[in-house]
């Protein structure tokens, strides 16, 4: 993915990141104090000669004051002026300690230490000058300012100062320049504001520890920021406002406390081959039309990886690894529409591939945001990296419930895991029953992306979470657990509660039978069996067996009378799992009591008979039937008396 020349200064390092392995000749957890110098060569005051400000104006100055201070060169391109070796510094916020206006000659200041002062180095209406090899320190303005300038050349020097409003580097209107090779660090303000600057070099520089934005541009066209190193900076990491056809290319950016790199309203802005690092709140934010974010690979950045509000668009080519949490669940946000995002690896994103040899997931992976995009040729593996190693973590995507039936396996499956140096993968698993305090090895060295684990022998009723780790064959590894606990059940069915008849009931015919829905733990079907017992529970009877509803009516109308009465239910699911109930306390079956009463003039006489009630009648209509026909008869006895 990179082709990159390797910047001989950088430390180089081995990094574990929480959760995923990378290492990188680029040193990925530099503190403040530990941002390197570009020299390592150490001088004393005896190197320098201690000196007054210098102040030339124009060309013919230049050369008297060359030939006065025995400065070497005489302003040629092949035999430029020397100004080197010297100490200058001043308590005052006002003075310029190096003050060049006017010239087109050729010329160096180099070798030299200035501090103090409100500007260290300032060019005004230079052409052809050079910055070299100095130690630029403590101005309270910006320590090196170029306005209306061209062919300046600003390489190996250390620039800093800890001035709340002091500049790295402040240059406005300059063309056809370089910065190069500079170590840009600890500037209150920014590391380097350029403005209405044209066809800019900005390379392999250090800038870091600044306050604003590492790398500012405003109003400038035709820039490249190339393999830079721009960390900790208190806003941005790289800044463009209505920038035009720049280059951002091979740079390491991170540590910003907002955005590794803004593109604000910049058309034409290519973002390619980059390393865009732990940045909190995206890697990079694009707002200007006809932009490219290509090959670069975007890792811990808080809020996502690239956020783009503008049109033609296109975000290819790129991986985008741990970019995402609760609050941002993609790494893309798309606000606009017309915009091409196709082709990129996704960590979150590497299952199902039911076709390995394409290379691509079955499924499109979404982009947030009002364009309602996708991504629909994401990548199974990250792309290659030449500079910097890293390993992936799994995509675990089994186990996916709370739950999980103890008499089973767990298919525990994930998506494969990326080495970008191309190295061979195995991975472990393992599991805890105490929320990770404690792990135990399932299986390791295993070649395949999915393991069945056979939980029956572990306890019921516990909570489990499980682990994947990636092991690349250089010993670098990247791990992922699930994100929550998951319990092995215990195969259960709830008991079927009686509540109706339940103790002290007394039934004649017909009785309804009532209890509480039962459930499976494990989801299965189940079934309910009625009993009776006529004796107290010694001696059980078939009722209803194979009944899937909680009521049943139960004609008793055949059974003999009695008051030791019970019904009682069970629950069976189709694995055989059991429960039941039965009524709390006994119930009667009785015969039904009616009463005839018959009446004349002068006795009236009330019969009590038992009788059995027809199947169906209620009790009180049986009566009332009864006494009606009793007094039909009466009636019949009267009229026929009266007859005789």
């Amino acid at each position: 993915m990179r082709s990159r020349l390797t910047a001989t200064f950088w430390i180089v390092v081995m990094i574990v990141f929480v959760g995923i392995g990378a290492y990188s000749n680029r040193n990925l957890s530099l503190t403040q104090d530990e941002i390197p110098c570009e020299s390592d060569e150490v001088f004393t005051s005896a190197d320098y000669t201690v000196s007054q400000p210098i102040e030339i104006g124009g060309d013919q100055d230049f050369e008297n004051q060359a030939a006065t201070n025995g400065w070497l060169g005489n302003g040629t391109a092949q035999n430029p002026y020397i100004i080197q070796n010297l100490s200058i510094s001043s308590e005052s916020d006002l003075e310029l300690l190096v003050n060049i206006t006017d010239t087109t000659v050729h010329f160096e200041f180099r070798d030299s230490v200035l501090s103090g002062g409100q500007w260290g180095v300032y060019f005004w209406d230079v052409s052809h000058g050079s910055v070299t090899n100095n130690t630029i320190e403590g101005s309270s303005g910006a320590n090196i300012y170029c306005g209306y300038c061209d062919h300046i050349w600003i390489e190996n020097n250390t620039i800093k100062s800890s001035d709340a409003d002091a500049y790295g580097l402040e240059w406005n209107t300059v063309y056809h320049s370089v910065i190069e090779n500079n170590s840009i660090i600890d500037n209150g303000n920014r590391g380097m504001v350029l403005d209405y600057c044209v066809n800019l070099t900005v390379y392999k520089n250090m800038v870091a520890g600044n306050g604003y934005h590492g790398i500012n541009l405003r109003d400038s066209n035709t820039v490249v920021i190339e393999e830079n190193t721009v960390l900790n900076s208190a806003i941005d990491g790289i800044e463009f406002g209505n920038c035009h056809h720049c280059n951002v290319t091979n740079n390491y950016v991170g540590n910003s406390i907002f955005r590794g790199i803004d593109g604000m309203i910049t058309n034409y802005l290519r973002i390619e081959d980059n390393l865009i690092v732990n940045n909190s709140v995206c890697g990079a934010s694009v707002s200007g039309d006809h932009s490219v974010v290509v090959k670069n690979t975007f890792y811990s950045n808080d809020r996502g990886a690239v956020a783009i509000e503008a049109t033609d668009v296109t975000v290819s080519w790129n991986n985008f690894i741990e970019n995402t949490n609760e609050l941002v669940p993609c790494h893309i946000m798309d606000r606009e529409s017309g915009n091409n995002i196709d082709y990129n690896y996704y960590d979150d994103w590497t299952w199902p591939d039911t076709d390995p040899t394409d290379g691509i997931v079955d499924e499109p992976y979404a982009i947030m945001g009002e364009a309602l995009n996708a991504d629909v040729h994401p990548r199974v593996m990250a792309f290659p990296d030449e500079e910097t190693h890293i390993v992936t973590k799994p995509m675990i995507v089994n186990p996916a419930v709370s739950y999980v039936p103890h008499h089973t396996a767990i298919n525990i499956t994930w998506g494969p895991s990326s080495d970008t140096f191309g190295h061979e993968l195995t991975y472990a698993v393992n599991y805890s029953s105490n929320g990770g305090l404690e792990w135990t090895e399932l299986i390791s060295e295993l070649e395949s992306t999915y393991y069945f684990w056979n939980i029956t022998q572990l306890p019921e009723g516990q909570n489990y979470t499980v682990r994947v780790t990636a092991l690349c064959s250089a010993g670098m590894s990247a791990t992922r657990e699930i994100p929550f606990q998951f319990e092995v059940l215990r195969h259960v069915v709830s008991i079927p509660t009686v509540t109706h008849p339940n103790g002290g009931e007394e039934i004649t015919d017909h009785c309804p039978i009532s209890w509480d829905d039962s459930y499976c733990s494990y989801q299965h079907t189940i079934n309910y069996t009625v009993y009776y017992s006529a004796d107290s529970g010694s001696t059980w009877h078939l009722i209803a067996t194979n009944y899937t509803s909680s009521y049943y009516e139960w004609n008793t109308s055949g059974l003999a009378r009695g008051s030791e009465y019970l019904v009682r239910v069970v629950v069976r699911c189709n694995e055989s799992a059991t429960a039941d109930d039965m009524s709390d306390a006994v119930f009667s079956l009785v015969e039904m009591t009616t009463t005839t009463t018959t009446s004349t003039a002068s006795t009236t006489t009330t019969t009590t008979s038992t009788t059995t009630t027809p199947e169906g009648f209620p009790t009180l209509l049986v009566s009332v039937m009864s006494i009606g026909a009793v007094g039909v008869i009466v009636i019949i006895l009267v009229v026929l008396r009266k007859r005789r």
